[in-house]
């Protein structure tokens, strides 16, 4: 996969790509008390989480009590990204991203920064993996945080 997307991109000078396998596992709650019981299970690790009138900078101990639930969040360990967004019907989705050998996609993948805001502690970086379409070619499939970098002027 990887030689083929080469081929092409050093006649097109496309970006330099690398080659992983993932899996990406969701769970959606409708109620926060599951969904509170994942998260906190994340909350040792590098991160954010949205409420409605704050960002919380993990890692943290314990979620604040006075922020009411969590409208999204990301966070990760090592090679495994925690994901929480509204599934937009009063509920939310859980994402699980692991890369490893045995992940059922085959992909490519590249790194993104994103500009943090006033609470994060630098920029936000991202993985971004590609998948091969059959009709479009490569196309964007799925990011997953990685971590927070600082910002250079």
């Amino acid at each position: 996969m990887l030689d083929e997307y080469n081929k092409v991109a050093n006649v097109l000078k496309l970006p330099e790509m690398n080659s992983a396998s993932i899996s990406k596992n969701s769970t959606c709650f409708d109620k926060p008390d599951g969904l509170l019981e994942v998260l906190r299970g994340w909350l040792g690790y590098s991160g954010w989480v949205c409420f409605q009138d704050d960002i919380v900078i993990l890692p943290i101990e314990t979620l604040p009590d006075n922020l009411g639930y969590p409208l999204s969040a990301e966070a990760v360990a090592g090679s495994t990204s925690f994901r929480l967004l509204p599934d937009g019907h009063g509920g939310w989705t859980i994402s699980i991203i692991e890369e490893s050998e045995s992940g059922e996609h085959k992909v490519l993948w590249d790194n993104v920064k994103q500009l943090g805001n006033g609470h994060a502690p630098g920029s936000l970086h991202y993985r971004r993996y590609w998948k091969k379409d059959a009709d479009i070619g490569y196309a964007p499939f799925v990011a997953r945080f990685i971590g927070f970098g600082e910002v250079r002027s």
